[in-house]
């Protein structure tokens, strides 16, 4: 009845992707959720897919509900994809699900935000660049599962290995890449959401980022990320190679 709008929390990445010229969208798993299990992923990939589908269909036919906004107007051959949390096993799961997919989406870059890795199924990175970008406090997915996902990416065998990197930021925790998972004296306005909290409050260390240090380093590692993978950019390579 009062559900939380998780996806809107992303809109600070999604807003400077579209000012570089990306257009995005954000999409909530809310009502997949409830009835396929918590480790559902092979759900959130076809979710994700078939958004993709959607915006094909509203590209090349002009069937969106918007009196036809989007003909013509988006690049389906340079597609990039990024999730949070059990979104960002959900991404990789889309990524591999695409590859038998009745109309293959061009998906060239995936972007994992701490990723969860609890699936039996274990997802691989075969046929697109990928990016982990992992919190050194995070106190929800503390034991680092994600970078199982990373280890395992393009392996023996792969038909081509592709870039993967990985940013391991000191001082950043589960919630704040997420505005809405960011509490009220973090975020510096009011935020009424449940789970909007520090989850590694207990975690002692010696550098703690403030949450919008933590949200810039997103917006610089992410849209460097896609902007040379969509937009052929290389030097937004050094971001990632000092």
């Amino acid at each position: 009845a009062n559900r939380i709008p998780s996806h809107e929390g992303y809109n600070y990445i999604m807003e400077r992707l579209a000012s570089q010229g990306i257009f995005s969208i954000s999409i909530s798993a809310h009502d997949i959720q409830p009835g396929l299990g918590v480790w559902d992923y092979d759900a959130r990939g076809r979710l994700i897919l078939k958004f993709l589908d959607k915006l094909k269909d509203w590209n090349d036919n002009g069937t969106d509900p918007f009196s036809g906004i989007f003909a013509g107007k988006l690049d389906m051959s340079k597609i990039a994809l990024s999730g949070h949390s059990r979104g960002g096993e959900g991404v990789v799961a889309a990524q591999e699900l695409n590859q038998t997919w009745p109309t293959p989406h061009s998906i060239l870059a995936v972007n994992a935000i701490a990723p969860t890795d609890q699936n039996s199924v274990s997802y691989l990175m075969t046929d697109a660049a990928y990016y982990l970008l992992v919190g050194v406090r995070d106190g929800d997915v503390s034991t680092m599962q994600g970078f199982r996902t990373y280890d395992r990416a393009f392996p023996d065998g792969a038909p081509m290995r592709k870039t993967k990197v990985l940013g391991w930021v000191h001082g950043a925790n589960h919630n704040y890449f997420n505005t809405i998972w960011t509490n009220t004296a973090a975020l510096g306005s009011p935020n009424p959401w449940a789970g909007s909290v520090d989850d590694a409050a207990s975690v002692t260390v010696s550098q703690t980022l403030t949450a919008a240090e933590q949200r810039q380093v997103a917006l610089t590692t992410i849209c460097a990320f896609f902007r040379r993978h969509l937009q052929g950019l290389e030097p937004y390579k050094e971001i990632f190679t000092g």
